[in-house]
């Protein structure tokens, strides 16, 4: 499985979010990937958003001792920062198209339950994603592809997840919260 992702700096950051690319650099078809984590300092979690038009990494945030209301608060920073305002098409028209708002999918194993809730409640609308062993080898799989063909480039932690993991005896061992949230996204796109 190994593979090490290029790295790249972010262009700014907010506090643990690193932006790789500007609101007025993407398309208006983003996904933000949220993978939940045990926190306390063990597992991560991790939030990515994705470009579905050149699938490339817009926005990344990953913590190990996150709560379930901080990763929403940074749901909510993402949408609020990557959503797009339309203005109206004609000069007399009064009404704009309304605004694209990113998809959120959120992994439900875990935490995710109470992170989907907290984001609900924020007004939000977010896809649950239920994950078994299969998926998440596909959500992987997705993201060791797009490392591979260069369409994927991302911070230090994604290259050290790529290059660290590894299947011993059918199971995925080593970090890979990053590369679930992107894979939620690359592979959602492809269903």
């Amino acid at each position: 499985y190994r593979v090490k992702s290029e790295i790249t700096e972010p262009v700014e950051t907010h506090g643990l979010i690193k932006v790789f690319k500007l609101p007025q650099q993407v398309s208006d078809q983003l996904m933000i990937g949220l993978d939940t984590g045990g926190g306390m300092g063990k597992d991560s979690t991790a939030i990515a958003v994705i470009d579905k038009r050149d699938k490339s990494l817009v926005a990344s945030w990953k913590n190990n001792t996150a709560t379930v209301d901080q990763a929403s608060e940074v749901v909510v920073t993402l949408v609020k920062m990557f959503t797009k305002k339309h203005k109206t098409y004609y000069e007399h028209y009064e009404k704009a198209p309304p605004d694209t708002i990113p998809t959120i999918l959120v992994e439900m194993n875990g935490i995710g339950l109470p992170a989907w809730q907290d984001i609900v409640k924020k007004g939000l609308t977010a896809i649950q994603i239920k994950t078994t062993e299969g998926s998440r080898y596909a959500c992987l799989l997705e993201t060791k592809k797009a490392v591979e063909n260069g369409t994927l480039l991302g911070p230090e932690e994604l290259a050290l997840e790529t290059e660290q993991l590894v299947v011993e005896d059918g199971k995925f061992k080593g970090p890979k919260d990053l590369s679930m949230a992107i894979g939620f996204c690359l592979n959602h796109m492809q269903g």
